[in-house]
């Protein structure tokens, strides 16, 4: 298993704007073996009920999946790059994450987003295009090629005392195809090309329950939902103010 921290402080100001105003921060509750945040992430509760979902996995298999279209590019929100952390022992690999936007509602102003994302198994440059195929088998918490969606997303308070993003569901890929065929060069610029095809995602728990002990799974009976396909060019660089700006074409 490898060992993961994401921290997302600052990267999401363009969710926020997406989300109609505001500035906004948040931890992932744990993506790791032993990662920052208490309690079961997004998705919340663990379920109980049986069932065994049709097209990928457990989970997700009632009633008919939803469809969501990604046009290309013009769905990009915001980019993010980590570079290797030499800080640690041994050094933390880069992470690539792409966000895309899917839905907003402007009544209650809460918001839908896709996150594409790609640990780096080691800090040595994978060889380009990577192409990986999702399996059923595949579990957030060890993915290196993994896609989110999360939805009815708001600002609200954090147990820390802080304020970051809430969502109402998790969504897991268990299913389809994704391409990466460019990583960005460094954290403060460069240029990330991918696409995926055919995803298939279903409810998932994932964080840790009362006992510490960390839920990774399809939530039983839950919902799905079917991506046909994504794609993404975008470019970005970051000013002396530590300010992004990026280019997704639009």
């Amino acid at each position: 298993m490898h060992v993961r921290t994401m921290v997302l402080a600052g990267t999401f100001a363009a969710l926020s704007m997406f989300a109609c105003g505001g500035t906004t921060s948040k931890v992932d509750a744990g993506h790791t073996g032993g990662g920052s945040g208490g309690g079961l992430a997004t998705g919340g509760g663990t379920a109980t009920g049986g069932g065994t979902a049709t097209g990928g996995g457990s989970g997700g298999g009632s009633g008919a999946c939803r469809q969501i279209a990604l046009v290309p590019s013009v769905n990009v929100i915001d980019v993010a790059r980590y570079d290797t952390d030499t800080t640690t022992s041994p050094p933390s690999p880069p992470l690539d994450q792409i966000f895309m936007g899917i839905a907003q509602n402007t009544t209650t102003m809460t918001f839908d987003y896709a996150m594409i994302e790609y640990y780096w198994p080691t800090t040595t440059a994978p060889a380009l295009p990577l192409v990986y195929t999702i399996t059923n088998a595949d579990k957030y918490n060890t993915c290196y090629e993994c896609l989110t969606v999360k939805t009815d997303c708001a600002q609200a308070a954090l147990p820390d005392g802080g304020t970051g993003l809430k969502c109402a569901k998790r969504f897991f890929a268990q299913g389809g195809t994704m391409t990466f065929n460019q990583f960005g060069a460094s954290a403060t610029a460069g240029r990330e090309i991918g696409s995926g095809t055919g995803l298939h995602l279903v409810e998932w728990t994932y964080g840790k329950d009362s006992t510490g002990t960390l839920i990774d799974a399809p939530v039983a009976n839950g919902a799905c939902m079917d991506i046909a396909g994504y794609s993404y060019d975008v470019t970005y660089s970051t000013d002396s103010t530590g300010t992004q700006t990026f280019d997704a074409g639009m």
